[in-house]
């Protein structure tokens, strides 16, 4: 037993008699002793070929493409003042125009007016024809909207969306937002109308939408219908004969709602 014992301990001691070190114990080496160094040095991170081509390329493809309207506003003045140019005060105002601006003096929306007569007579016929009376008298329409607003939803449908339709009388802000109010209201497109306006090299607002409006606002209606009545338009905007006619039913409709 003992020479057997003695046998097998130098068998496995012996890396001839014992090929395969792995399962002998004292093949098993300590670990080497490591520095500080080595041990808490971190691998030096490979280096990336840069590519400042790829890089933009990237980053362009990153960016949201904003949408653009296919029109932008001219850069010479001169064609600019060209479209803002009205036309004349009408020679002759209609009736039913002429019925309102009564009502507006009724209504003691006149009464800042300069063309007010200082013995309080008041003849709509008597009003100066030039820019400063055909503001005020859009000024006074949009204050008799917000004061009538009941009135709105009695006028024709037809006609107002006819006016809607029609596009904008004007590109100032406060004019062109009217309008889309009333396209918005009848579910009109506004690339539709924008696409077919004479006016839309001098806007601003083309194609841009408004939120959903669910009522008809009549300070808007009375804006544009004066607009129109008092020939406050471009000199290149043709006004079509069923445009004026819808136009003039509607002012008289006011008119007649307003007792």
């Amino acid at each position: 037993m003992v020479l057997a014992r003695i046998l097998r301990s130098r068998t496995l001691r012996n890396p001839i008699l014992n090929p395969n070190p792995s399962f002998c114990f004292s093949s098993l080496q300590p670990p080497k002793p490591q520095t500080l160094s080595s041990i808490f040095a971190t691998p030096s991170p490979s280096k990336k070929s840069a590519n400042p081509t790829a890089a933009n390329a990237e980053q362009k493809n990153k960016k949201k493409k904003t949408k653009s309207s296919g029109v932008s506003p001219p850069s010479n003045p001169l064609l600019v003042s060209r479209v803002m140019a009205v036309k004349g005060f009408p020679k002759d105002i209609p009736t039913e125009m002429l019925l309102l601006v009564k009502r507006f003096h009724d209504e003691g929306l006149l009464q800042n007016a300069n063309f007010m007569a200082d013995d309080g007579e008041f003849d709509p016929l008597k009003i100066p024809r030039n820019c400063n009376s055909r503001n005020f008298l859009k000024v006074a329409a949009e204050k008799f909207g917000l004061a009538h607003q009941e009135i709105a939803k009695w006028l024709s449908g037809s006609d107002l969306k006819k006016v809607a339709i029609f596009g904008c009388p004007s590109v100032d802000r406060g004019t062109v937002f009217a309008a889309k109010r009333m396209r918005s209201f009848f579910s009109i497109q506004e690339d539709v109308t924008c696409r077919a306006c004479v006016l839309k090299n001098a806007c601003q607002f083309v194609n841009k939408k408004v939120g959903r409006v669910e009522k008809i606002v009549l300070a808007d209606v009375m804006r544009l219908l004066t607009m129109y009545a008092l020939d406050s338009i471009p000199q290149q905007l043709q006004v079509p004969e069923d445009l004026k006619l819808s136009a003039g039913k509607l002012l008289k409709d006011v008119v007649n709602l307003s007792d």
